[in-house]
């Protein structure tokens, strides 16, 4: 039997950390894989955000039509998922003129529990909003603000004033309506990204105006200020963000074990096609299968061999150029303090669960 000298585990603790100690241990902490699903209605954006690896993107940019749509929620719902995202990998849901028929969909489905989804929010109106205020399973919507006066909105998402001045009158609707309604939203939540000059804090713009009023009739910690900045697995460097003055992320994540939103966090592209991780794969590394020719039960599956090379993969360190570059990694070793609220999972508890 294998003896578990617990002084040099202590030791190790130390110098690497709990990660290590649960790796030996053979301790792991994955959420339930079969709660939440994200679904890609749309590719398309309507800005061209420089810091963003939409501009660098190979695969071909697709809507999925509102019938596929509710074949895969449905197919989804069947297999137990309750909890729905909605960002696309790149991509702005309002550029699919059939979102809302979508949410519709989600609202009257039963055995969906909630969806969220972010926006930048430009091609809005005010019927959209109206109809987002009175959303019954919406979890959240997170509303992506780039730059604080029309300069830096053109620097960062290299568009022009038309786009400025909507989202401007787009976020005053809001405004007023949140007012009008005399409803605190919590579901509604603001990213504002901006840059690392200090005219930030002396600009009287009207974008930052609109902010402010409506960062004052939200929850305190709906609100975040970004200031630093994602390398999208690698894809974007120093020289696609030269003379914007943010800072990039560029510092690597140390890496043991598979990384947890393998088995949680994957996405239906709006093609069809299955990636096995929502977060950074903007040109399809990790296609794990395609719905218009399989099922949904057969593609997220520990029998689906190539997801589970993946997985078996990354436990033996070999991460591929994507991975090996995201800073969104979590590892199946380590129970994060974003799940606090969720039942964590063995990863053989995990693959149980995936093989039915």
């Amino acid at each position: 039997m294998f003896k578990i000298n617990r002084k040099k585990i202590a030791d190790n603790t130390y110098r690497k950390g709990l990660v290590y100690l649960n790796s030996l241990m053979k301790r792991t902490y994955i959420p339930h894989p079969r709660t939440h699903l994200y679904i890609e209605p749309v590719s398309y954006c309507n800005l061209e955000c420089r810091f963003c690896a939409y501009h660098k993107k190979t695969m071909k940019r697709n809507v999925m039509d509102v019938p596929f749509f509710e074949n895969v929620v449905h197919e989804a719902v069947g297999l137990g998922y309750t909890d729905f995202g909605l960002t696309p990998l790149t991509g702005e849901v309002f550029c699919d003129k059939d979102f809302m028929k979508k949410i519709d969909i989600l609202e009257k489905t039963e055995g969906v529990r909630s969806y969220h989804f972010f926006t930048n929010f430009v091609l809005a109106d005010n019927e959209i909003i109206k109809q987002i205020l009175d959303l019954k399973k919406l979890s959240n919507i997170t509303i992506s603000i780039y730059g604080y006066d029309l300069e830096t909105f053109k620097i960062f998402t290299q568009k022009g004033e038309n786009q400025y001045n909507n989202l401007i009158k787009n976020l005053e609707y809001l405004v007023e309506n949140i007012i009008l309604n005399k409803k605190l939203y919590k579901n509604i939540c603001i990213t504002w990204k901006i840059n690392n000059d200090d005219n930030f804090f002396h600009s009287n713009s009207d974008l930052k105006n609109v902010v402010s009023r409506l960062s004052a009739i939200l929850q305190e910690n709906n609100i975040s200020i970004n200031r630093s900045y994602n390398n999208w697995g690698g894809i974007i460097n120093k020289e696609d963000i030269k003379g914007m003055n943010i800072k990039l992320k560029t510092e690597g994540v140390k890496k043991r074990g598979a990384c947890s939103l393998l088995f949680y966090k994957n996405i239906i592209l709006s093609d069809g096609r299955v990636n096995a991780c929502a977060c950074r794969d903007v040109n399809g590394k990790l296609i794990i299968g395609n719905i218009n020719n399989d099922s949904l039960r057969n593609i997220l599956s520990s029998s689906n061999k190539r997801l589970v090379s993946i997985i078996e993969e990354q436990q033996h360190g070999n991460f591929n150029e994507v991975c090996s570059a995201c800073d969104f990694y979590r590892s199946i070793y380590k129970n994060y303090e974003i799940y606090k609220d969720k039942k964590v999972l063995s990863i053989k508890e995990a693959y149980d669960i995936l093989s039915y």
